[in-house]
């Protein structure tokens, strides 16, 4: 099994988060990607691992991390075993073997088991690595936050549009459509922010809270009594932020998954009245919380037009 491909390894231990590979000639060797983070205090009792953990720091291979809590890695690293590497990163003793998991699930003892005797391909190795090491993988378990840096012009705004499309479509057919060219990729990216399941968002200084969550806007408009605006002076409104606008998308939108017997904002949308009366009421009330129907003023519509008469008066009978 010389060609295949080593799978990548994956270790949470509370907020830190990391991966790695086996390698050398016995596959007993355990290299951590850059990017990985430590736990700074972990478990109160005595470590095996902390001479090693202050030999890291000292030579800068452990760094601070943005998080107060946290070392991370400054480059890749070899350890002498997974269990040593899983130590550094819990803070505390650990049994590499059983720890470390791939994206399926499945431990390095149990990998180690299958390819007991059989040479590593180093070269798949290398390949892994290339294509994980810039950050800690969002697969599996680990975190879908992801932090790229690097000076101008080193592709930081294609890699967040590559990044974002394999959220929407999946991977492959991300990857598919990036080896097509860059002209494919940013198009599938537009289709997607027409859509609206993208959102893409500057953050600079002045960025506040009420424009990425929610947030109140002053409004000139005349207010529900008729007051005219130059004595009323103005209102606030609340406006929705970026984040739950495309929160509520997602809430509304059930996929293409519709088994359920609810509405889809794909499917064909179906208007019915307000009902009137204590049992309207509670039907009303039922459909909203089980997010049956959703509500929408029907923007500059006519409504007292014979042609919605049918829509209108068609009973609902869920």
């Amino acid at each position: 099994m010389g060609g295949d491909i080593v799978p990548i390894f994956y270790l949470q231990a509370e907020t830190a988060e990391a991966s790695g590979i086996p390698c050398g000639e016995t596959r007993k060797q355990f290299r951590v990607f850059m990017g990985s983070t430590a736990m700074k205090s972990g478990s109160p009792r005595v470590k095996r691992e902390q001479a090693l953990t202050n030999k890291l720091i000292a030579e800068g291979v452990l760094v601070d991390d943005v998080r107060p809590d946290l070392y991370r890695f400054a480059q890749d690293y070899e350890f002498t075993s997974a269990s040593a590497a899983g130590g550094v990163i819990k803070d505390g003793n650990c049994s590499g073997r059983e720890a470390w998991k791939s994206e399926q699930g499945e431990t390095l003892k149990t990998f180690l088991a299958a390819y007991s005797g059989e040479n590593v391909d180093i070269e798949a190795l290398e390949t892994a690595q290339t294509e994980t090491k810039s950050s800690v993988s969002v697969h599996g378990n680990m975190t879908t936050n992801l932090i790229l840096y690097g000076p101008p012009g080193t592709g930081k705004t294609y890699q967040t549009a590559l990044e974002a499309v394999s959220l929407c479509i999946g991977e492959a057919q991300a990857r598919e459509l990036a080896s097509q060219g860059r002209a494919e990729l940013m198009n599938e990216y537009k289709q997607l922010v027409a859509a609206g399941q993208i959102e893409f968002v500057t953050f600079h200084q002045s960025f506040s809270y009420e424009e990425f969550v929610e947030g109140l806007r002053p409004s000139t408009e005349s207010n529900q009594i008729g007051e005219d605006t130059a004595s009323a002076g103005f209102s606030l409104e609340p406006h929705d932020g970026a984040f739950k606008r495309i929160s509520e998308r997602a809430r509304l939108d059930k996929g293409d998954e519709n088994g359920d017997g609810r509405l889809s904002r794909r499917s064909r949308i179906y208007k019915i009245h307000l009902p009137t009366g204590a049992e309207g009421q509670k039907r009303l009330q039922f459909m909203l919380d089980d997010n049956v129907i959703f509500t929408d003023v029907g923007g500059d519509i006519d409504w007292s037009d014979d042609a919605y008469d049918m829509d209108r008066d068609t009973p609902f009978n869920g």
